[in-house]
């Protein structure tokens, strides 16, 4: 559950979008690829960490990031999701859902190398969790 700290609507929906998303994937209502880079985990063991922090808060604040981190969309620190706003005002909500799911892995244990989405790091957790949030969005569900 993400706990928006924030006045900002896009944020506030993306988050709600983000939500849903979350219902639907431990619902079994969204297929996974085969496996996943970075982890040990099964696509079924990552449903079921997914599932046991479903109620866990996720508290989502905002910053501006400096000049030379302003590609950087967001990341996760000390319990809390950070969301750049040089990245969530100019892209859509479901770019912003997507990089909410991804920093949510990153907040439950997934993680992936570097900072950088290198074709190793695609399949990891938080990148593939991420676009299928950003997509299912997209696609109006």
């Amino acid at each position: 559950m993400f706990y928006v700290q924030t006045e900002n609507p896009k944020i506030n929906r993306a988050a709600d979008d983000a939500e849903r998303f979350f219902q639907s994937l431990v619902k079994g209502e969204l297929g996974l690829p085969d496996f996943f880079t970075h982890t040990s985990k099964t696509p079924e063991e990552v449903i079921e960490t997914i599932e046991a922090t479903r109620l866990q808060k996720f508290p989502v604040r905002e910053y501006t990031s400096s000049w030379f981190f302003r590609n950087t969309l967001g990341y996760y620190k000390d319990g809390v999701i950070h969301v750049n706003t040089r990245f969530s005002s100019r892209a859509d909500v479901a770019a912003v859902a997507g990089n909410l799911a991804h920093e949510r892995c990153h907040a439950i244990g997934f993680k992936h190398k570097g900072n950088k989405p290198t074709a190793y790091n695609l399949k990891s957790v938080p990148y593939v969790i991420g676009y299928m949030c950003r997509d299912f969005v997209r696609n109006g569900f």
